[in-house]
Formats: structure tokens, C-alpha cells, sequence
């Protein structure tokens, strides 16, 4: 926790005004970021520290300044008098962004679901060239990752271990063809990042996981949003996937694999949450079964098709 007189110095490194007060954010995951609302004579703002400053970190402040500069509705990171997005105190990091009182949405209706998928397939579109080279956390990594974790399964409860021989089943057979396109990644384009106002997507946040990946695999990461509890709200789906390619159109491949896509998205964020599995523990989403996880590619590809002619 930073003292009182570390919070001002940091807030002297800007040009937002002198420090009143500052509060800790509570998160939700205990890995995450160390962040803060802070109290300015200049107005309120969010404060995030890092435990590293890493390349995807760096990239990710790199492309929030140049998605704004393209019109995309990203939070906005303000500069510290050196001109950079960050600032080094005592050997850590920390950036400051504007302050949003908008809360996350837990439910999409089919037009929101329209806008996430549209501000995805925009963001992709519009970061083919950006100059980022590396992939965070990317297929073979989650391969591995899954790999070393399996021996977890012995100490699961008996409930979950059909989710651990889901992903066993599937995992090695969602690796794409290298020709695929790639673009920069969110890698995590979700309801938790991304902000609505008035009934339009105003802001996407956290770009900490910014990296060079498949389009294909951030799709899939956000068509998880189409999951309502145990359902898959093919509706939902839909609405995710048409918003999308009414920015950037898939490839034929893309069209006929967006069942792959969806099992990658759900791959992933089981792997994720056995990572971490000592700070959450088994009761979160990504260990809830549902039916899709039941489903054939030949169903999925009969209702999806249904809802989106």
C-alpha cells in the first residue's frame, strides 16, 4: 500500500493538480493490479500500479494512444511531464487514466451484443500494421499451461472433473493454420472490459494483455459473452458475430470454425482460472458446465446459422 507522501510524489510527476485524497480500488482477483482512485485539485482519476513493466504492458499504453488517435473508444491514459504514459517511483510503474463511474454490464441484449462484437472487429481492423511482435499467453502456451496443470484434477471436486476432460479432448485440436490474419490482441474482450453509456459501447479498458495474435482467438474469447449460467444464447451469439463482420470479414475458414472459436474462448478461460485457482478457487464460472460443452459441431453450426440469417 503506498503512504500518503508516495501517492503525492507520484501525482507530482503529472500535471493533474495536487493531491487531496486517494482510496484503494477493491479487485476481484488478488493477481490483479494494485489500483487507486485518486483525488486531484483538478478533478478524480484511476491510478494502477505494476508489478512489472513489460513489454505487453508498454505496448498496451503504446495502443491505447494510438487507438484514440483512430476514433476507437478507448479509456484515456494521461502522459506525465516527460511526456510518457507511465511513470517510474521506487522502482515500480504506474499509470494514470481518466476515472469512469460507469459499471460493468452483466447481460447483453442483442444490440449490445451487436456493439461488442462491432468494436472488436473495428479494433482488429484497425491494428493489422500496428508494430507489436510478440503474443501473450497465445495457443501453445494455454497448451502447456493446461499440460502442467492437469494433476490438479486429484484435487478438484468430483463436480468439475468433466470440465477438465473437456478441454483434454479439445485442446491439441484448436491450434489455426498459420495463414490465418493477425492482428494486435485484447485478450481479454469481455463484458469486464468494456464499458456501456446510454446504450452504446463508450469505453474499452485494461490493455495490459496487448499482444500479436490470431484475430481468430480473440473472437472466440468474446463470443463467451453469449453465455448466460449453464446456456449459450445463440441469439446472443449471433448478434456478437454479425457486429463483428460488419467491421472486418471473416475468412471463409473463420466462418466455418467459429464452433472452434468458441471452444478456444472457453478452453481459455478454464486454464485461466487454474492458474489461479489458489486465489479463486472452484466456484467461479469457468468450472460451470453447460451445453455447449455437450454439443456437436453440427448443432452449434445448425443454430447459429438459424439465428444469423
Amino acid at each position: 500500500m503506498l503512504t500518503s507522501n508516495e501517492m503525492k510524489n507520484i501525482v507530482e510527476l503529472y500535471d493533474l493538480g495536487t493531491l487531496e485524497r486517494y482510496e484503494p480500488v477493491t479487485r476481484i482477483v488478488p493477481l490483479q493490479q494494485e489500483c487507486f482512485t485518486i483525488f486531484t485539485s483538478k478533478g478524480k482519476f484511476f491510478l494502477k500500479q505494476y508489478r512489472k513493466l513489460s513489454y505487453f504492458v508498454e505496448k498496451g499504453l503504446e495502443l491505447i494512444d494510438y487507438l484514440i488517435g483512430k476514433g476507437y473508444p478507448c479509456i484515456k491514459v494521461f502522459k506525465c511531464r516527460s511526456g510518457r504514459s507511465y511513470v517510474i517511483y521506487n522502482r515500480r510503474a504506474y499509470a494514470i487514466f481518466e476515472f469512469m463511474d460507469e459499471k460493468q454490464q452483466t447481460k447483453l441484449s442483442a444490440k449490445d451484443a451487436f456493439a461488442l462484437g462491432k468494436a472488436l472487429g473495428k479494433f482488429h481492423a484497425l491494428t493489422v500494421d500496428f508494430p507489436i511482435t510478440r503474443t501473450f499467453e497465445g495457443y501453445e502456451y494455454l497448451l502447456e499451461s493446461f499440460e502442467g496443470n492437469y494433476c490438479r484434477k486429484k484435487d478438484a471436486p468430483s463436480e468439475v472433473h468433466p470440465i477438465f476432460e473437456y478441454v483434454k479432448r479439445n485442446i491439441e485440436h484448436l491450434k489455426v493454420p498459420a495463414s490465418l490474419p493477425k492482428s494486435a490482441s485484447h485478450g481479454d474482450f469481455t463484458l469486464e472490459h468494456v464499458r456501456f453509456k446510454n446504450g452504446k459501447l463508450f469505453k474499452v479498458i485494461d490493455w495490459d494483455l496487448a499482444s500479436h495474435d490470431f484475430m481468430f482467438y480473440d473472437l472466440g474469447t468474446t463470443m463467451t459473452c453469449a453465455f448466460k449460467d449453464s446456456k449459450l444464447d445463440f441469439a446472443i451469439l449471433a448478434a456478437i458475430v454479425n457486429g463483428y463482420s460488419s467491421e472486418r470479414e471473416l475468412t471463409i475458414w473463420e466462418r466455418n470454425h467459429l464452433f472452434e472459436a468458441l471452444q478456444f474462448g472457453k478452453s481459455k478461460a478454464i486454464i485461466w482460472s487454474l492458474e489461479n485457482i489458489e486465489q479463486c478457487g472452484w466456484k467461479n464460472d469457468s468450472w460451470k458446465s453447460n451445453e455447449f460443452m455437450k454439443m456437436n459441431k453440427e448443432e452449434f453450426d445448425k443454430r447459429l446459422g438459424k439465428e444469423m440469417q
